[in-house]
């Protein structure tokens, strides 16, 4: 009996240090994107405008913050998106690199797509209350 009671006892030690450390986690601050959608080049002024009206709306967009004016701020992203063909395709830019890219019959599911694409690219889960922000 004396025998089982340092292993029970580091047992529930283990077992708090594994909780303790996974909460810790959970108060680490959310990441808050930026992006900037290009309004020259190839995205054309319908693009930007339908990308920007469902970005409002997307809920994967929310804690991420759209930038439209030319004299934006740096943002940790950029987007380009046009239509052809009936698809709608985007590029999405992260620093000198390609953050991803994509094509959709519909523009709404083109943006969920690159909302996802930025939060798997910062590593963070996914929002569940709607919306992102919109700065002009």
């Amino acid at each position: 009996m004396k025998a089982c009671v340092p292993v029970v006892f580091g047992v529930v030690m283990l077992a708090w240090f594994l909780s303790a450390t996974h909460l810790m986690g959970q108060n680490a601050p959310r990441p808050h994107p930026t992006l900037h959608i290009r309004t020259d080049g190839v995205t054309k002024l319908a693009g930007w405008v339908n990308f920007q009206n469902d970005f409002k709306s997307e809920p994967q967009c929310r804690g991420i913050t759209l930038y439209t004016s030319d004299k934006a701020p740096a943002t940790d992203f950029r987007v380009e998106m046009f239509e052809r063909d009936g698809s709608w395709y985007w590029f999405l830019g992260h620093g000198k690199d390609v953050g991803g890219m994509g094509d959709q019959v519909k523009d709404k599911d083109a943006v969920r797509d690159v909302c996802l694409t930025i939060w798997d690219d910062v590593h963070a889960p996914y929002p569940v209350n709607p919306g992102g922000t919109v700065v002009n």
